[in-house]
């Protein structure tokens, strides 16, 4: 009985179509400070509407976008409107920082299959469940090998195998779409998982310094997801993240993402 909530590739996808609408389409897309304020619920599968508000910036062609949703209280049934997830979106031409190319600290790792690693996420009190639209090992009847994880205390290097469930899902049209909210959502979860093994607690993104997106990731394959702590406060991590195609070519970059640890 677990309340789906949107991810916040979810919040991405729709900045970046309403841009499109605002100037001309590019193929990188940067989200510069980008916040996750708060889950958005749908309980009991119910529908809820939101908004999105643009407000040109000082830079040409950046918008500072901010998605809000009326919500009902359960404290004298008041009805509240709640900021979820805001953002400075521009596109055009990003130069990779150099940190993209030298990501070391995953040295001398632990080596764990990724289906393995998602079995102990489904044992532990979390909230986060994964399905074959994020993982291949979650469609019935799967027969791909696995693919192996590595990490350590200071990062994780996780290959991520497309799922056939991207490409031929009639629930979910990627042809229409922006970007590829799934596959970014797999950048999410690989710091998610590094939270989980290194801590032994949740913690769920909140926010980054810059989420560039390069491109979009539709096509079969394998991709690498690589992250690394940079920085830890109490209940807090801070991860630089990359995620690369199998011809090493850079698709997105996340720098400084914001982990809070939550109370799944």
């Amino acid at each position: 009985n677990k309340v789906p909530l949107m991810p916040g590739v979810g919040f991405m996808e729709w900045m970046a179509e309403f841009h499109t609408t605002l100037e001309a389409p590019s193929a990188a897309v940067r989200f510069a400070d980008i916040s996750f304020h708060d889950a958005f619920k749908l309980h009991r599968d119910q529908a809820r509407d939101a908004h999105i508000a643009a407000t040109p910036t000082h830079v040409a062609g950046e918008w500072d976008m901010r998605i809000h949703s009326p919500f009902t209280s359960k404290i004298g049934n008041r009805q509240e409107l709640r900021d979820y997830s805001a953002a400075r979106v521009s596109t055009g031409s990003f130069p990779a920082p150099e940190w993209t190319n030298d990501q070391g600290g995953v040295d001398a790792a632990t080596r764990v299959p990724y289906s393995q690693i998602l079995s102990h996420l489904d044992t532990i009190p979390q909230n986060v469940v994964f399905g074959p639209l994020f993982h291949d090992s979650r469609r019935t009847g799967a027969t791909e090998p696995d693919v192996i994880v590595e990490w350590n205390q200071h990062g994780l290097i996780a290959p991520y195998r497309l799922p056939a469930a991207q490409l031929d899902n009639p629930l979910y049209p990627l042809d229409k779409f922006r970007l590829n909210p799934c596959l970014l959502d797999s950048i999410h979860q690989a710091g998610v998982i590094h939270s989980i093994l290194n801590t032994g607690h949740v913690h769920l993104p909140f926010g980054a310094d810059e989420f560039v997106v390069v491109g979009k990731q539709d096509r079969p394959g394998t991709y690498q997801v690589r992250v690394v702590l940079v920085d830890k406060q109490p209940d807090k991590l801070f991860y630089d993240i990359v995620l690369r195609d199998e011809q090493n070519r850079l698709c997105a970059w996340v720098k400084r993402s914001a982990y809070h640890r939550i109370n799944a």
